[in-house]
């Protein structure tokens, strides 16, 4: 973006498309700074997918925008021409030394925004670590700039900085996203009333939103760590794992899911989020695939479910981090976690993620209707929502209906021998859970020593 004579204040909407086209806070910060200094700047915007539009927003701003098409860079001789090993240039400019190699050697190419990256060392090499010292913050708090270049150049021994954010691009894309998607979706399948969908999918993505706030918290999220957990072996359980987030999170998650005030109180139960969850959970859980134990849907459920999303997914960001905002983008006294105390209803987590892309529109107005319809934790304030707000409905699982109910009559009964067949063949040919399994098979035993009427 070539340089434009505007006030910070002004290039607010700037700002604003850098971030909603997928570019960090912290590298949209520099970009800004630069163009109110006069400079240029170069981004690069991975969620970007109409460069028309962007070019014409900015362009509003007296901002001009251009497309650096990469080219084919020859990675040996430019680091050649700089004199510095393989090892000083992949920290120098946060690569890894192995793909280096393999580019200098042909087994592998850059990629797009790798190659652009090379390009731009290629122009000028200086400049390019001059913008990754802006981008990062040094390890030693309070360092100078003069600092951060020197960190910035001494290779992978101070990239901590590189590294948070590569473990932010991990959570984001194996966690957040996926879960985004699976959240949507179970809001469109309860909306069209196919519920055993709705309580997997709903399940995969609180699971998900819950793993990654403790891993962009500095926990683990492949064991439990908490006394109350210790030694449970159930790694899906979703009340398990709020339970982890919870005690690490005191005064941001509530202690009660209350009836918005949209609907009214009408058949609502107020219940702490927990124990929502372990309705979900007994609803959505691996074996329900199958319909085993059948469904209860609560009219409230997916209300239910928007304030918990609404709640876990806002923490899915390092919550003890200096905060970044808009829309000077610059780093604040406050940590992350002192923004979300003092704005309850702020959910942006800093980095572009699908959800943000649905609600926008740019994925089309089908999933953007599925996120927002009666979401009112997400939806802005003039999106249209019309018609009743749910059913509550019952579904008695097969399994109850066809056997377990008929073994309880006379052993001579047509539907109880109809029953006992059935069973073995069940048993024989299916997994079923356990205790389930041991029921039809004590209900079988009982059946074979019962005496017959003559």
């Amino acid at each position: 973006m070539p340089p434009a004579s505007r006030r910070l204040g002004d290039l607010f909407e700037v700002a604003h498309a850098l971030v909603r086209a997928g570019v960090p806070l912290r590298t949209a910060k520099s970009a800004l700074d630069a163009l109110a200094a006069g400079r240029s700047a170069y981004v690069e915007a991975p969620a970007l997918e109409d460069f028309e539009s962007m070019r014409r927003i900015v362009a509003a701003q007296n901002v001009a925008l251009h497309r650096i098409e990469p080219r084919a860079v020859d990675v040996k001789a430019l680091r050649a021409r700089l004199g510095i090993s393989q090892e000083a240039f992949a920290g120098r400019y946060g690569l890894d030394v192995a793909t280096l190699r393999n580019w200098e050697q042909g087994r592998t190419t850059p990629d797009g925004p790798a190659a652009t990256l090379l390009q731009l060392i290629e122009r000028d090499p200086e400049k390019v670590v001059e913008m990754l010292a802006e981008k990062y913050d040094s390890p030693v708090k309070g360092a100078t700039q003069k600092q951060r270049l020197k960190s910035a150049a001494e290779g992978p021994k101070n990239l901590s900085w590189s590294i948070d954010d590569k473990k932010i691009d991990i959570v984001r894309e194996l966690f957040v996203d996926t879960a985004d998607n699976n959240y949507v979706i179970a809001r469109w399948c309860y909306l069209e009333g196919l519920y055993i969908e709705f309580f997997w999918l709903a399940v995969h993505a609180l699971e998900k939103y819950l793993k990654a706030v403790l891993l962009l918290n500095g926990h683990s999220a492949k064991q439990y760590t908490s006394g109350r957990n210790r030694g449970y072996r159930d790694m899906h359980d979703i009340a398990a794992w709020y339970f982890e987030v919870q005690s690490l999170n005191s005064g941001l998650l509530s202690d009660c899911l209350k009836a918005p005030r949209e609907i009214g109180n009408a058949d609502w139960r107020e219940e702490p989020p927990i124990d929502f969850l372990k309705h979900l959970y007994e609803e959505g859980n691996p074996h329900n695939r199958y319909q085993i134990f059948g469904y209860r849907v609560f009219r409230e459920d997916l209300f239910k479910l928007d304030q918990v999303v609404f709640a876990v997914r806002r923490l899915c960001q390092p919550l003890d981090a200096a905060h970044f905002s808009l829309p000077s983008l610059s780093a604040t006294n406050d940590t992350n976690r002192d923004v979300l105390i003092r704005e309850p209803k702020a959910w942006d987590v800093g980095y572009a993620t699908n959800l943000e892309s649905i609600i926008n529109g740019t994925r089309g107005e089908t999933l953007r209707n599925a996120a927002l319809y009666k979401n009112f934790l997400f939806a802005p304030a003039k999106y249209e929502h019309s018609g009743k707000y749910g059913k509550s409905t019952v579904r008695i699982p097969v399994l109850v209906r066809e056997l377990l109910e008929p073994l309880d009559g006379p052993p001579d009964n047509p539907d109880t021998r109809r029953a006992i067949e059935t069973s073995h063949w069940v048993i024989g040919n299916i997994i079923l859970p356990r205790d389930l399994e041991c029921l039809l098979s004590k209900k079988l035993g009982n059946l074979k020593n019962s005496p017959r009427r003559p």
